[in-house]
């Protein structure tokens, strides 16, 4: 037997029956997303739904990390993310990248956008001898969001050499969350301070420009482009934006090349027969014309955008110069050559075995593939694409950019607190403690408690404890001494977990070598397995915590503006980690915020549903009161104290004068008159500001009248 005693609370708890815990419910009424928050049950069933809500809109961070605290979800998430797995043993027949290099057609591409393998069903083959033929597409980016996706990562392990046999289940591509201990992870961990500045209020965060970097993302946007001539008569040749001369026009950076430093990705002309000879000659084509060509911008916020897929489609033969078309036309012929290989490879497995089946999923592409060559089909006359006519080429470009978190974007934690971030420091005005842990995150505490979501604050004590239990480790000499006091602690946040470990040194599965390695691996990333089914969480679990070893902490140090002096905080502040996620939803998106429209005289009103899906702009994101809501309180407690409830919010002067009330009184919570508004007009709200501007523009100013 271990020296390590199994906790009374858990004592002849099985894993296996559950029915003597007081939550034993757990698993019938929550559902599977919830489980990812190990203190579920300490949270409000509105929270959780959030939760479930905000699972789904979380970004696929370029750097993800497992959290600190693990409810044993992870896991089980991880196997049913998508990913490109072979559905039985595999024989391997070809494997054909999307656009194939032959000695005639040279292309050379380093990142190959899909990948297709052709393969047999092995066992079936052997016991009835009918060949199942199937493929499975490994596609290098996955997108099915008008804005966001993610990179696969690819199995560089697996041989797909026709003639060897990959095992069931063979994952050939899986989603990057997915590490390599089979965890689902969904965000970062942040090191958080609780603190009350001027920047956040409510649902404000201030992140760290470091944290800011960690939080990136990708983001892909699909734009279609067509050239040649149209079924309405029109001629477009395309411009030489990226090459120089005749022999080298190239209407379109290349795959892995990044656009213009303009943004413009592509331009075409019209061919008039009266300007011809002064417009369409090759050094005309180097340049753009403003005014007259049509031209294919890519927005603001995806500059440096990277080319990663490119897909064309061509009807009949070319009625411009083959100059203009040969650098698509050079991708084309590489792309129908992948498709003639795929034909090719079905049809010789045709002949070899007349009994020969297709998976329905390949019947499908094989189909596609025959029109695509006119293999088997008359010629395929197509009168439209996308509702605009069928031109002679129409190439489809997919861009990938790096997006950084920014202010105005959103995150949102595993137990509902959402928030906007606010502000972006430098890292060296972020809060620093005395161990020289630097903050990378602010959020106000009065939020949590006003939703009485006391649960982030609780995780917030989690990480505390974790980085105090590493600096306690790695303080001590002996091997037995760092594992008597994990051991301890553990049991004390986790006695669910402690079992757990207690059974496996009484068993020998974790010998003293793998007692080194645990305890390493707990200094170089501390996390704590709390299965939410376990009969000590939230406050009574601290409890224990503070009797095992209370968490030492004190005042912080950070600066008020860059290149200012040090602040030294008058309460005890605890800087530890939360597990957040980047939502899709960001104010560099016209669609995700709200905006007002102007009515007559300049003023301003809530948009409509049909405007806001008939106006592809919405530039003024603003948040103010209702006129019903105006109107009531203003009748029932007069026009000021409307007047003051809409300017404290939305004026930076109101709202810097009501922090600084605060924060100086001896009294917060008993102030007669948080804003001085002899000093502060009640005028100063965006809003007023806003119609005052136009009325401005407009050749007229509105002032307030001073009675003598």
């Amino acid at each position: 037997m271990s020296n390590f005693n199994i906790d009374p609370v858990t004592h002849g708890i099985c894993f296996e029956n559950i029915a003597s815990l007081d939550n034993q419910n757990f698993h019938e009424v929550n559902g599977v997303a919830i489980q990812l928050s190990p203190l579920n049950p300490c949270v409000s069933p509105m929270r959780s739904v959030m939760f479930s809500t905000h699972l789904p809109q979380g970004l696929v961070l370029n750097n993800h990390e497992r959290s600190h605290i693990l409810g044993g979800m992870e896991r089980e998430y991880a196997r049913s993310t998508i990913s490109s797995k072979l559905p039985y043993n595999a024989k391997i027949v070809a494997n054909v990248n999307k656009f194939t290099s032959t000695m005639a057609n040279p292309v050379r591409i380093l990142d190959q956008p899909r990948q297709t393998v052709l393969f047999t069903d092995h066992d079936r083959l052997l016991d009835d001898g009918v060949v199942y033929l199937d493929a499975l597409h490994i596609d290098r980016v996955h997108k099915n969001h008008q804005t966001y996706g993610w990179l696969y990562d690819r199995n560089e392990d697996v041989s797909l050499r026709p003639g060897t046999v990959v095992r069931k289940g063979t994952v050939l591509a899986k989603s990057p969350r997915v590490d390599s201990m089979e965890n689902y992870n969904y965000g970062i961990n942040l090191k958080t301070a609780v603190m009350s500045i001027n920047e956040i209020t409510e649902d404000g965060y201030v992140v760290s420009e470091s944290a800011a970097k960690k939080l990136a993302t990708k983001t892909y946007l699909t734009m279609t482009v067509s050239f040649g001539k149209f079924l309405n008569g029109d001629v477009m040749i395309p411009l030489n934006l990226y090459g120089k001369g005749k022999d080298n026009f190239k209407i379109l950076p290349e795959i892995g090349e990044t656009i213009r430093d303009d943004n413009l990705l592509f331009a075409c002309r019209l061919v008039d027969p009266r300007n011809s000879g002064l417009d369409m000659s090759y050094h005309k084509l180097e340049q753009v014309d403003i005014t007259h060509d049509k031209k294919f911008y890519i927005p603001a916020g995806l500059a440096g955008a990277k080319v990663v897929d490119v897909s064309i489609s061509k009807a009949g033969e070319n009625h411009i110069n083959p100059v203009f078309t040969k650098q698509v036309d050079k991708l084309y012929r590489s792309q129908m050559e992948s498709y003639r290989q795929i034909y090719n490879t079905y049809k010789d497995m045709r002949k070899k075995h007349p009994n020969l089946k297709l998976s329905p999923r390949f019947n499908i592409d094989i189909v596609e593939i025959m029109k695509e060559l006119k293999e088997g089909f008359v010629r395929k006359v197509i009168p439209g694409r996308k509702k605009a006519p069928l031109a002679e080429w129409t190439v489809d470009i997919t861009l990938e950019c790096d997006m950084e978190l920014s202010i105005s974007c959103k995150l949102s934690g595993n137990y509902g607190n959402k928030g906007i971030t606010v502000d972006i420091w430098p890292d060296e005005r972020m809060p620093v403690d005395q161990y020289g842990t630097r903050a990378e995150f602010i959020v106000d505490g009065d939020s949590s408690g006003k939703r009485m979501n006391w649960t982030v604050l609780q995780e917030q004590y989690y990480g505390c404890q974790l980085d105090q239990a590493v600096r306690r480790i790695s303080a001590m000499g002996k091997q037995s001494e760092k594992m008597n006091y994990l051991m301890g602690f553990i049991k004390a946040i986790s006695p669910m977990y402690h079992k757990e470990l207690v059974e496996m040194i009484d068993d020998g599965s974790m010998d003293e070598a793998a007692q080194v390695e645990f305890i390493a691996e707990f200094i170089d990333f501390p996390d704590i397995y709390i299965p939410p089914y376990c009969p000590v969480l939230g406050i009574e679990s601290i409890d224990r915590i503070d009797q095992y070893d209370a968490l030492e902490y004190g005042p912080v140090k950070y600066r008020l503006e860059e290149g200012g002096e040090d602040i030294i905080t008058e309460e005890d502040i605890m800087i530890g980690d939360m597990y957040m996620m980047f939502l899709e939803k960001n104010g560099t998106e016209w669609s995700s915020v709200s905006s007002p429209k102007r009515q007559h005289f300049g003023l301003i009103s809530k948009l409509s549903n049909s405007n806001k899906f008939s106006m592809p702009w919405r530039e003024h994101p603003m948040r103010f009161f209702g006129e019903p809501e105006e109107k009531a309180i203003a009748a029932n407690c007069g026009h000021e104290h409307i007047g003051k409830t809409v300017n404290r919010p939305n004026d930076p002067k109101a709202t810097q004068e009501l922090h600084r009330s605060i924060l100086n009184t001896k009294t917060p919570s008993d102030i007669k008159e948080a804003v001085d508004y002899t000093k502060i007009p009640t005028n100063g709200s965006r809003a007023n500001l806003f119609v005052k501007h136009m009325f401005y523009c407009d050749g007229f100013e509105i002032k307030r009248s001073v009675k003598e």
